[in-house]
């Protein structure tokens, strides 16, 4: 399928159709989109009579069926066409499978096409990078993803994307979760500086996901540091929470917090496979309000 903010994507992936790489490495913002895209367009690539602007000419093949399309690269391909490989999240391989992969690439199949999608284009291997053509897909206008979020009976929705960092398919996630109570209250008590409680959030968040409470972090720290620098004419993630972030950049340091900004980025590294979710949480907790101190 198709979102309403990805006509242009599709038009830029179906101009690729008549000179097709062997891989495709499909990237961008979590939450926008990708691997749906991607899986669209290996639908209309597998079509024998698309429609004119290359979208599957009907909706019979589900993504199990994409999935499952190829046991083996060695299977021949059906009716002498192409071979689609679609895998996602590329990030998510482990080191061996990662230069398995590789090697594959290197002597690609005949009529065998990857299409790769990734959320984090810097964890995917240099050599694989080199190996395929790069798709960038754009984020969606605040517009077009408060529309359809309201489509969907998302209420307040300028506030739940601000909060999914400008995701729709996040922030529609976390609705129907019903994690969005718990990341808002996160939020306030960030604005607490330096009278944050790191512990007792901790235990209040301890069932969030990891991933989500790291995200969240940055962002609200992004916010922070253009506040500190002056950068911007106001929040871009948390708009509501202006005088909060206001107050609490003017009790830190730029340097402080570009270096904790790094640290989170070391932290979500490992943001899937922690060894204690509870311990991360307390630690980068901590590490937060020690940039009021």
């Amino acid at each position: 399928m198709l979102y309403p903010w990805q006509k242009e994507d599709w038009q830029r992936l179906n101009a690729l159709r008549e000179r097709l790489p062997h891989a495709l490495l499909i990237h961008g913002q979590q939450g926008i989109g990708k691997r749906d895209l991607a899986l669209h367009f290996a639908q209309g690539l597998l079509c024998e009579t698309p429609r004119p602007d290359g979208q599957p000419c009907s909706k019979v093949i589900r993504m199990e069926q994409v999935r499952a399309l190829i046991e083996t690269v060695g299977i021949g391909t059906h009716r002498a066409g192409l071979r689609l490989v679609v895998v996602y999240p590329l990030d998510a391989l482990q080191h061996e499978g990662a230069n398995a992969l590789l090697k594959t690439l290197e002597e690609p199949p005949p009529s065998t096409v990857f299409l790769l999608v990734t959320d984090r284009l810097d964890r995917v291997l240099p050599t694989i990078l080199s190996r395929c053509r790069q798709f960038s897909v754009q984020r969606p206008t605040a517009d077009a993803a408060m529309g359809w979020l309201g489509s969907q009976g998302v209420g307040d929705a300028e506030a739940q994307l601000a909060l999914a960092g400008g995701s729709p398919l996040t922030a529609l996630h976390a609705a129907e979760a019903e994690e969005q109570p718990m990341q808002r209250w996160l939020v306030s008590q960030l604005g607490a500086g330096a009278g944050f409680d790191a512990l007792a959030a901790a235990e209040q968040v301890q069932k969030l996901p990891v991933p989500s409470v790291l995200g969240i972090l940055q962002r609200w720290t992004y916010d922070l540091l253009s506040a500190r620098l002056a950068t911007a004419p106001g929040p871009r993630y948390f708009p509501r929470e202006q005088a909060a972030l206001a107050r609490c950049a003017q009790a830190t340091d730029a340097h402080r917090l570009q270096a904790f900004s790094a640290r989170l980025v070391g932290h979500r590294r490992s943001e899937n496979h922690p060894l204690a979710a509870r311990l991360v949480m307390e630690s980068v907790f901590l590490e937060y309000r020690q940039l009021f101190q």
